[in-house]
């Protein structure tokens, strides 16, 4: 059921400085991502739902953010974030990867149990791992809602 990948990616850096040159490079890599991962209708895998997710957690005394977005056949379905609170960055992360799929299932519906594969990309294995872990533990919630949305 889970499949960690440890794959990374660079796609070079963004111009910080200026903000024209920062935007173009910003949408040239939102445009790449989309062709090489989210674009899928010519493969056979058009109900695969691909979920991009991340956290922030700021020096005290700000809250942590989680946020994410969801693609299905090649179209944006949803961009959102919701505040985790005072939290650590694993249960930031968590939080978004349970978000996220909350939301795909909410979104979906129906068509979320035609999905054949659900990816969920995130650069924190900590969180991806205990997404799945019913155990006691800090998400604990997370995780237990998790399991009910995709049925296990």
């Amino acid at each position: 059921m889970l499949d960690i990948t440890p794959v990374q990616e660079r796609y070079g850096t963004s111009p910080l400085d200026k903000k024209k040159e920062h935007q173009e490079f910003l949408d040239n890599q939102c445009i790449a991502l989309q062709e090489r991962y989210f674009d899928n209708r010519e493969t056979g895998h058009e109900h695969d739902v691909h979920i991009v997710c991340d956290a922030s957690v700021p020096k005290l005394p700000l809250q942590a953010v989680s946020g994410w977005f969801i693609h299905q056949g090649g179209t944006k379905l949803e961009r959102d974030w919701v505040t985790a609170g005072l939290a650590t960055s694993d249960d930031a992360e968590l939080t978004a990867v349970s978000m996220d799929i909350i939301s795909a299932a909410e979104k979906l519906g129906e068509d979320f149990n035609l999905a054949s594969n659900i990816h969920i990309y995130s650069n924190s294995i900590s969180a991806l791992n205990r997404a799945t872990d019913c155990s006691a533990h800090s998400g604990q919630t997370w995780s237990v809602t998790l399991m009910e949305v995709i049925g296990l």
